[in-house]
């Protein structure tokens, strides 16, 4: 098992953020575990735990 870390950045949710959440979900399936690292109010961090994934929050420099 290996412990998976995702970062996102963005505040919204598109194309890469619902990639990174499919990958997350096939990730756990196979028995590893995954954590996304995201802003606190991103739309990616709602939709991960509706989903299950545990979420942490960080801060981004580049964030408006």
């Amino acid at each position: 098992m290996m412990k998976i870390l995702f970062t996102e950045s963005s505040p919204d949710i598109g194309g890469q953020e619902l990639q990174a959440l499919a990958q997350m979900t096939a990730l756990q399936k196979q028995g590893h575990s995954v954590l996304l690292a995201c802003r606190e109010k991103s739309k990616i961090a709602h939709e991960a735990r509706t989903i299950g994934h545990d979420v942490t929050f960080i801060p981004f420099r580049n964030s408006l």
